[in-house]
């Protein structure tokens, strides 16, 4: 643990503290929760509407020096979306889905590259200063200075070039008037209980293929179903704010130990890629990232097996009984 000069237990404990917020402490672009003067139809068109307004607002901006930003709060809000549109699945239909979901999906992915980089920017820069890593410091140095330009000048090219923005405008300002047209459809909790029992048992699978065989690519398909299931949640919190609150926090602290791993496994597979790590003297640097994935993993399993105890059947009937005795069904 200590051939580099540096304790990583210390660092990831500090790291995983700082980046687990309560999750009431996050902005949030709309009301994002269930309100018990809407149905559940009026309810998901509101919620999907602001969302979308608001990713459109943000992909307005023109300036590069705030691009990272813009960036990852458009791909956090198609996120959001995205977790509304398969808590509601069964409700709005296939066709509605498939549209909306592909539509956003291709949105993230478009911006992807871009947010990769800044994230592999900001994992090296925390790694090398942050531990005082023994090593070629002006070598790690040079690295983080050559990703800087690499990452201005893919975004400068994506953006004033490409125009990428301008693009997810158009299809933002389009869709927003499909919204408005969107045919009636009708709800009730149960259709959403099938969407949480899908999305719970989603990570359910995941996580077992996960333990058994922790490749970088199978831990990160844990970590997509469990923020989706992180965001849905967040909209139900209103049925019980005291027990589904808690459940969230939970969530939130297992998908960012999540992210840390996936951030720290970008970042080896990039060097691997484009600096050949063992003939380009990043040693020590390849040794502490496989160090601190180690370091995550134990602490992602125990969490995980207690976030999951439940089977999916009976995780969505004690959120059915939640709304069954709240004020909302009362409401209704």
């Amino acid at each position: 643990m200590q051939k580099y000069g540096f304790s990583t237990n210390r660092w990831m404990e500090t790291q995983i503290n700082n980046s687990c917020r309560m999750p009431q402490n996050k902005n949030y672009p709309v009301d994002y929760k269930l309100i018990r003067s809407q149905s559940l139809e009026s309810g998901f068109l509101r919620l999907l509407s602001g969302l979308n307004d608001h990713a459109l607002s943000l992909s307005r901006s023109r300036s590069v020096k705030n691009a990272d930003v813009v960036i990852h709060e458009v791909r956090k809000t198609m996120k959001r979306s995205r977790a509304l549109l398969k808590l509601y699945r069964t409700a709005i239909g296939e066709e509605i889905y498939q549209h909306e979901n592909t539509l956003y999906r291709d949105i993230s992915r478009s911006l992807s590259d871009i947010r990769i980089s800044s994230v592999n920017i900001k994992t090296l820069n925390t790694s090398v200063t942050g531990n005082k890593l023994k090593g070629n410091k002006k070598q790690y140095g040079d690295l983080v200075h050559q990703l800087q330009m690499n990452h201005k000048e893919m975004v400068r090219e994506k953006l004033s070039e490409h125009q990428m923005l301008r693009s997810i405008t158009l299809l933002l300002k389009a869709n927003k008037k499909k919204i408005t047209m969107l045919p009636e459809f009708e709800c009730d909790f149960a259709m959403l209980a099938a969407g949480l029992r899908r999305m719970y048992k989603r990570c359910l699978v995941n996580l077992q293929r996960a333990m058994s065989q922790p490749a970088s690519e199978n831990i990160h398909s844990f970590r997509k179903p469990v923020k989706y299931l992180w965001n849905q949640m967040i909209i139900l919190r209103p049925l019980w704010p005291p027990a589904i609150g808690l459940f969230v926090r939970q969530l939130d602290t297992l998908g960012e130990r999540l992210g840390v791993e996936h951030d720290m496994a970008e970042l080896e597979s990039m060097i691997f890629s484009n600096y050949h790590a063992e003939k380009a003297g990043f040693e020590p640097l390849i040794h502490f990232i496989r160090k601190e994935r180690q370091y995550t993993q134990k602490l992602v399993w125990p969490l995980a097996l207690k976030v999951f105890a439940e089977k999916p059947g009976a995780f969505s009937n004690r959120i059915t009984a939640y709304w069954c005795t709240s004020a909302f069904n009362a409401a209704g």
